[in-house]
């Protein structure tokens, strides 16, 4: 059992730290998108994710078609295609962006000289110039 002395200590520490905690200044924090499934992870796999949008300059002929002959959409992934083995079209997958998670169906692919990258498609130029470039973490569950 706790002595009083050590109980009124603590609580005495506590009643310090606290304000110290409320008052010092915390990053923005980005939301989480959406919550990943609950099991096992099958692969993970660090990449570099970009974006594009429906442009002729980023695609090809048929800017809204992607390579597995779908409709772009939101959602849609391009992969490079040394991931394509590992990840076939219609294949289901989170992608992990900072603190940022949504899923994503495999439905196109990028240029062939990419190498371990992503790239989400968005419908204006302006938002997948605001995307940029950044690390991030594609997910395969089960």
């Amino acid at each position: 059992m706790m002595s009083l002395p050590y109980i009124l200590v603590v609580l005495i520490l506590l009643s310090l730290l606290v304000p110290l905690l409320e008052s010092t200044p915390r990053p923005a924090e980005t939301p989480i998108v959406a919550l990943r499934p609950l099991g096992d992870v099958r692969l993970r796999i660090n990449v570099t994710a970009t974006a594009y949008s429906s442009t002729p300059d980023q695609t090809d002929s048929d800017p809204f078609i992607t390579s597995s002959g779908k409709h772009v959409r939101h959602g849609t992934l391009a992969l490079s295609r040394d991931l394509l083995p590992l990840l076939p079209f219609g294949t289901k997958v989170w992608l992990l962006v900072g603190r940022q998670a949504a899923e994503f169906t495999v439905e196109d692919t990028m240029g062939p000289s990419a190498k371990m990258a992503v790239d989400v498609w968005m419908e204006t130029r302006e938002q997948a110039n605001k995307f940029g470039r950044r690390p991030a973490v594609v997910e395969m569950w089960r």
